[in-house]
């Protein structure tokens, strides 16, 4: 796959230092992965301050260009998504019956 993959998913624990996220994500098709949990390393220009456990991410993913074990991706963008963003989304918790028209 070339160029970038986007994802869904909750973060489950940021190490700051080590500058990689665990993500309970939703399938990335684009990849053939189905819905799990696993940790991503996170490009150096990205800032972790604004992100906290359990926030809810759209994430972009793109190859590393010297994979050192792991997934061999890299995440290389962040949008934090609120509880609107995640109301189709497989990984919602609030499975209530508001409707947007």
């Amino acid at each position: 796959v070339s160029g970038a993959v986007t994802g869904m998913g909750v973060i489950i624990e940021i190490g700051r230092s080590s500058r990689i996220l665990k993500l309970k994500h939703e399938p990335v098709e684009a990849l053939g992965w189905p819905a799990m949990t696993m940790n991503f390393d996170v490009a150096q220009q990205l800032s972790l301050d604004p992100l906290e456990k359990g926030q809810s991410i759209r994430f972009e993913l793109q190859t590393k260009s010297e994979p050192k074990g792991g997934s061999g991706y890299l995440i290389s963008a962040i949008e934090v998504l609120g509880a609107e963003d995640m109301a189709d989304s497989e990984l919602s918790e609030d499975q209530g019956s508001t409707q947007h028209d």
